[in-house]
């Protein structure tokens, strides 16, 4: 896992481009910069830096650590909305469990897949193993009858 100790402008930078997604623009705003040309070369050095990071790697040195992320989840989990002519003060739940959904899955404790038989081991089995344990199923079926 390649580690990275950016400079204070190069965080801010990477923030600046986590948000726009514009490595010129970014760098524009970060540096004293004399025109776009410049911009370019600096956003294209500070994108050749992050290649090797994972997405979490990235997160971070943008400043969404733990900690943001906790308090950002904990502020969305207290959500609420306006509701109806007087205002009143609901709860959101929609955005609630959104947080929470979005939260447990950048954690991997939350996955859209279940695995109850195999123990996270592939299961592989040939098109011929599969039609005989179809066979034998409906052959011990019609045996029960």
């Amino acid at each position: 896992m390649s580690e990275l100790n950016l400079t204070l402008k190069q965080r801010k930078w990477l923030k600046l481009y986590m948000e726009t997604g514009n490595a010129t623009e970014s760098a524009m705003q970060t540096y004293d910069c004399k025109d776009r040309e410049s911009a370019s070369a600096l956003g294209s050095e500070n994108l050749g830096k992050l290649r090797d990071l994972t997405m979490p790697q990235l997160m971070e040195e943008s400043g969404l650590d733990d900690a943001s992320l906790l308090n950002t989840l904990k502020e969305n989990l207290k959500a609420t909305k306006l509701f109806g002519k007087e205002a009143i003060e609901i709860e959101d739940y929609a955005t609630r469990n959104k947080a929470l959904e979005i939260a447990l899955k950048v954690k991997g404790k939350l996955t859209n897949q279940v695995d109850l038989t195999s123990k996270g081991e592939k299961i592989q089995a040939s098109a011929v193993e599969i039609a005989q344990t179809l066979k034998k199923i409906i052959e011990d079926d019609k045996e029960a009858d």
